[in-house]
C-alpha cells in the first residue's frame, strides 16, 4: 500500500472526525507541540459528546 499510494517512510497524516462524521482537524506530517495538544484538547472534548 505504502508503494501504491507512494507515501514517504517517515510520513504521517491525521485526520479527526466527530460522530457526524464532520473533519474537526487534519494534517499532514509530524505534529508541534501547540498541535499535539489542541488534538489532545479536541478529542477530549469530542469524546465527551
Amino acid at each position: 500500500m505504502k508503494k501504491a499510494w507512494q507515501l514517504e517512510d517517515a510520513g504521517s497524516a491525521i485526520v479527526v472526525l466527530d460522530k457526524g462524521g464532520r473533519v474537526r482537524f487534519v494534517k499532514d506530517g509530524a505534529l508541534t507541540q501547540q498541535e499535539n495538544t489542541q488534538l489532545i484538547a479536541l478529542a477530549r472534548t469530542l469524546l465527551k459528546e
